[in-house]
């Protein structure tokens, strides 16, 4: 390939100037081209896609909804969608959640209201039941993986605990014959204030994920059941009315599994259904299972 020239062109009246030279800076901003004396496309960004798969690239755009299916630099998803994360050198990715929109119809409310949240703000879900439901309301991320890894995908969740009909034990939550489904509200200073009432502790506390590839295909996790693959999977944890993040062992699907995925260098999205009301994320990590931790993530900023 010939000397790569980079080009901007500015208007003075009737006047168009030409600068060329090889500052690599200016070559990121606005493109090269070879030396073939043709100026670079004027944008190399895609448009979004109305369901949140990757948009089609403008003229000229590389890697921007590409045959690959990838998204270039600067390329952004439509309704449904948002900005493409990639992974920083220490393979973290951190995503707000409030970075995808919420599509219309879909059962996520955006709120502000439990303090400490990252951003400016969080998801709730309300539909289907404290319990649980079927998978419903998709917010698509996409992101880039650089570095071949197996990641660990954590959210920063808030549960809620709830009152319910039963006899509580000496610390007022629920036992396994009590665990009923009809919140008649929430504690009050770890309290109910009914004898005939018991805290559950273990429900408004999930949401469903799933990885695919750029193609489409579906990405099971690492020692997946294979009865379940191509299905989401429920991801439970949080904290009650406060900030955490998920632990391990926080994938449930016939038994209970680390929230790991063996990714090769690539374009991915990361499907996040609701599945109990209530249930609150604040943000979203992946990270190298092996050299980062879910504190890591913690004061990190988004990467983009």
């Amino acid at each position: 390939m010939g000397e790569a020239h980079c080009y901007v062109e500015l208007a003075e009246g009737n006047e168009v100037r030409k600068s060329i030279g090889v500052a690599a800076l200016l070559c990121m901003v606005i493109g090269c081209a070879a030396s073939t004396g043709e100026a670079p496309a004027s944008d190399s960004r895609g448009s979004g896609g109305e369901s949140g798969d990757p948009g089609v690239g403008a003229t000229g755009g590389t890697g921007a909804g590409g045959e690959d299916g990838s998204l270039g630099s600067g390329g952004t998803l439509g309704d449904g969608g948002g900005a493409m994360f990639v992974a920083d050198l220490e393979r973290y990715i951190v995503m707000e959640v409030e970075s995808v929109s919420i599509p219309s119809g879909h059962e996520w409310v955006a709120d502000n209201s439990l303090a400490d949240f990252n951003g400016s703000g969080y998801y709730r879900f309300v539909g289907n039941g404290i319990c649980n439901g079927p998978a419903g309301s998709p917010l698509r991320y996409v992101f880039e993986i650089r570095a071949p890894a197996r990641y660990e995908l954590r959210l920063r969740a808030a549960k809620v605990a709830h009152c319910v009909a039963g006899a509580p034990q000496g610390n007022g939550t629920c036992t396994e014959h009590d665990r009923t489904c009809s919140s008649l509200g929430e504690p009050i200073d770890g309290s109910c204030g009914d004898p005939g009432q018991c805290i559950r502790n273990d429900i408004s506390n999930d949401a469903f994920v799933y990885i695919e590839a750029s193609d489409g295909e579906y990405v099971p996790f690492v020692d997946q059941p294979s009865g379940s693959i191509g299905e989401p999977i429920k991801l439970f944890g949080g904290q009650p009315n406060a900030w955490a993040w998920t632990g391990k062992r926080a994938l449930d699907r016939s038994g209970k599994w680390d929230a790991h995925w063996d990714l090769d260098a690539g374009v991915y999205t990361l499907v996040l259904q609701g599945r109990s009301r209530a249930f609150r994320i604040d943000r979203i990590a992946l990270f190298d299972s092996e050299t980062g931790s879910a504190s890591g993530a913690t004061d990190r900023g988004e990467t983009r």
